[in-house]
């Protein structure tokens, strides 16, 4: 039996490690490559159906493998990738069960810099979560699901900055990378984007008024109305393991 039928080598060329890319970057090699696969993944241009092997990746881009040894080790430590029995790692799914769970985690921490941030909001706060709403109209009349999922995520992160919190910050900002998969999974319908749109603008309302303990339900209520999406979008696509 082939232990690697269904599972496909990633072999295309990575841009992202251009010659022109690497000579203005500031950050090391090591980083470069990690971000840049964990981003890929994250947004799921690797899927679980490929392979990651050291060997390929160092190959098509032209490095060494030193970088992207080190970057496979990272995300398995990071819980984002598993590695194979017969060489190299595949992208780690999560149960329903586990998404559950950090999806209660994620409710009570957001929440609770929802409620910081209603507090601490500053008129240049409000009017970049207004624009970026706006924004969000236009990619939902478009039906540019890519587009909004980035613009949603950016709305989240400027909404939890408002809280001035930086410790609370640092652990959001660990459990963010694991929601991007799930986010751009329920944020493919028509009515779950202009749902998430009339979440936005109430509590955007909301601080405005300064109804702080609203606002905090509000983020509760918002994220729970998103698992209860994942949820059904998995009954149909089984996009959870």
């Amino acid at each position: 039996m082939n232990k690697t039928a269904g599972i496909k080598d990633i072999i295309e060329p990575m841009e992202a490690y251009s010659a022109n890319n690497l000579s203005v970057a500031k950050k090391s090699l090591n980083d470069i490559v990690y971000e840049d696969l964990k981003k890929r993944i994250l947004k799921g241009e690797i899927t679980r159906e490929q392979r990651l092997q050291e060997d390929n990746l160092a190959r098509n881009s032209g490095l060494s493998r030193t970088p992207f040894r080190d970057a496979l080790r990272r995300l398995e430590q990071e819980n984002i990738l598993i590695k194979l029995k017969y060489g190299g790692y595949q992208v780690k799914d999560l149960t329903l069960d586990e998404v559950s769970e950090l999806f209660g985690i994620r409710s009570v921490l957001e929440s609770y810099a929802a409620l910081l941030a209603a507090q601490r909001v500053t008129k240049a706060d409000i009017k970049k979560m207004e624009s970026l709403i706006a924004k969000s109209k236009e990619a939902s009349a478009k039906e540019d699901y890519e587009m909004f999922t980035d613009l949603n995520t950016q709305f989240h992160d400027y909404l939890y900055a408002a809280s001035k919190s930086e410790h609370l910050l640092k652990i959001l900002q660990n459990l963010r990378d694991y929601f991007y998969r799930y986010r751009k999974v329920i944020l493919q319908t028509k009515t779950n984007l202009e749902d998430s749109i009339r979440d936005h603008e109430m509590m955007i309302q909301k601080m405005k008024e300064g109804e702080y303990e609203t606002v905090e339900r509000l983020v509760k209520d918002h994220i729970n109305r998103a698992l209860e999406a994942l949820k059904k979008e998995n009954k149909k696509k089984k996009v959870l393991t």
